[in-house]
Formats: C-alpha cells, structure tokens, sequence
C-alpha cells in the first residue's frame, strides 16, 4: 500500500479489474472513475485505451461531473464537481449507472 494507506495507482487498477473482470462498460468506467476521487477529490480513471477513455471523461466534464482547472485541453489532473458526489450518492438502476 502506498504513502499514508492509500493506494497506489496499480493497486487501485487491480481492483478495478476485480470488480469488473470482464471489462468495463462505458457507464461502469464513469462509475470507477467517480469512486476514486481522493480527498482533495482528484480522480483516478481506470486504464483503458487512452482515445476511449478521454472521450468517456470529456463526456463527464460536459455532463458536469467532473473539472478540470483552465479547462480539458490543459495540463492537470481531473476532479470530481459537486455534481459527481451526488451521483455517488443516487441510488444506481443498474451497475455502474452513476451519472446518467
């Protein structure tokens, strides 16, 4: 484990991956990602194909979910927004439905 308890990036990827054995869907991608906001609430997308990936997580700027500051094409790590917690927080309708 890593610094102070919390996990390391491979750590977080293998329990992704033994939530999801069989691969992610795009709504189970939105939901991992929005599950591994930290404290500061920076998030930590699984790894997927980077071109999918980024398409899913401009998706959720544009949803509201999550930011980025100065916008997506800067440098930097994403966040989570407001609007992301509280879609933790909706009951889901089906896995991995966060954000809909």
């Amino acid at each position: 484990m890593g610094e102070r308890g919390k996990l390391t990036e491979e750590e977080r990827q293998a329990a992704v991956v033994a939530k999801y054995p069989s691969g992610l869907t795009a709504k189970q991608f939105r939901l991992a990602t929005l599950e591994s906001a930290d404290e500061a609430g920076r998030v930590y997308p699984p790894w997927v194909k980077f071109t999918t990936g980024m398409s899913i997580i401009i998706g959720m700027q544009l949803d509201g979910l999550l930011t980025r500051p100065g916008g997506h094409h800067s440098a930097g790590p994403w966040y989570i927004t407001d609007k992301g917690r509280a879609a933790l927080t909706k009951p889901q309708r089906d896995e991995g439905g966060a954000g809909e």
